[in-house]
C-alpha cells in the first residue's frame, strides 16, 4: 500500500482526469467482454447473454465512472 501511495504514476493518474477516463474505459471493456463470454460458456443463447451482459454493463459503466473518474460516492 506504501508504494502505491507514494507511486508518481499513481500520482499523476489521481489529478489527471481525461487518464482516469481512459483508464475506466478500458475496465469497462474489459467487464463487458468477459461477462459476455461467461455467459456464452455457461450455455446461454447469445442474444441473452447480449442482452444481460449490455444491462449489466452499463450499470458497472455507470458505478465506475461515477466513483473513479467523477470522484462521486
Amino acid at each position: 500500500m506504501y508504494l502505491l501511495k507514494n507511486n508518481k504514476l499513481v500520482g499523476n493518474v489521481k489529478k489527471h482526469r481525461f487518464v482516469r477516463f481512459l483508464l475506466v474505459g478500458v475496465l469497462n471493456t474489459i467487464f463487458g467482454y468477459f461477462l459476455y463470454g461467461t455467459l456464452i460458456l455457461i450455455g446461454l443463447d447469445y442474444k441473452l447473454a447480449v442482452l444481460l451482459a449490455t444491462i449489466l454493463g452499463v450499470l458497472f459503466n455507470f458505478q465506475t465512472t461515477g466513483r473513479l473518474v467523477l470522484g462521486l460516492s
